[in-house]
């Protein structure tokens, strides 16, 4: 895939991201075959986008690696927070763990571990993930189309900050996502700290080499955990609730 087949791809999704319909597909000739083609569109998409301050990244399953896609500084949002449902077609909510780093994590030649994230990270959150796929039916499409479109990734809202994370055991996190005052999801855990912090290390050394690296301050979500769970027509609410992490809450309008 040339650099100008990625832009065409790219302002194809944001035209969608723009109020624009929502595509059956990417044509043919703009369907990424690599991830690596599927990474290059969402950098197009986020260069259009303006600065990431953020990733998603999927737990580590198996030997096979990683999705992920940056998150740009306009999509992430403090709870509690108001979003234009109008703006998010087939609106979907995802509860899970994110993390804010403490420090920069600039390309090097030794790669980083598990342990390097431990250290970088400033605080964890409970957060959630709305999802608003550019195409009619994410489902229907090619995996590597979905990586192109950030995961369907729309916005993230992110809950209070727990800094002494470290006495907590992330496997054991249990949340519940509540959508206009009735519960749609719970569930008792999800990935453990080592799967967390490995995956976390596979992003930072993915980061390094494709943007220069992660950077204080960067939030990275870490993985549906409850969800995700259509939002529905019309204004509602939804409360993301962890025992050990807080309360996000979010006005759909």
């Amino acid at each position: 895939m040339s650099a100008n087949a990625a832009d065409q791809a790219a302002r194809l999704l944001l035209d969608v991201r723009g109020g624009g319909s929502r595509l059956a597909k990417l044509p043919d000739g703009l369907q990424p075959a690599t991830i690596a083609q599927a990474y290059a569109i969402q950098d197009a998409v986020n260069l259009a986008l303006g600065p990431v301050a953020g990733w998603k990244v999927s737990p580590l399953r198996g030997t096979d690696p990683p999705n992920c896609a940056p998150i740009g500084a306009a999509l992430i949002h403090a709870s509690p927070a108001r979003l234009a449902s109008g703006a998010l077609p087939g609106a979907e909510i995802e509860g899970e763990v994110a993390v804010t780093l403490g420090r920069d994590l600039p390309p090097r030649a030794t790669p980083y571990g598990p342990d390097d994230l431990g250290a970088a990270i400033a605080s964890v959150h409970l957060a959630v993930e709305v999802l608003s796929s550019r195409f009619q039916d994410r489902k229907a499409v090619p995996p590597l189309g979905v990586v192109a479109d950030s995961q369907g990734n729309a916005a993230v809202v992110l809950g209070p900050a727990r800094g002494d994370w470290r006495d907590l055991e992330l496997g054991g996190v249990a949340m519940r996502l509540l959508v206009g005052g009735a519960e749609v999801a719970s569930v008792a855990g999800g990935a453990d700290t080592a799967n967390v912090l490995a995956s976390l290390a596979w992003l930072a050394n993915h980061a390094a080499a494709r943007m220069g690296g992660l950077r204080r301050g960067d939030v990275v979500i870490t993985g549906a955990r409850a969800g995700p769970r259509p939002i529905g027509l019309g204004a509602t609410t939804v409360v993301a609730d962890a025992p050990d992490l807080g309360r996000v809450e979010i006005a759909f309008d």
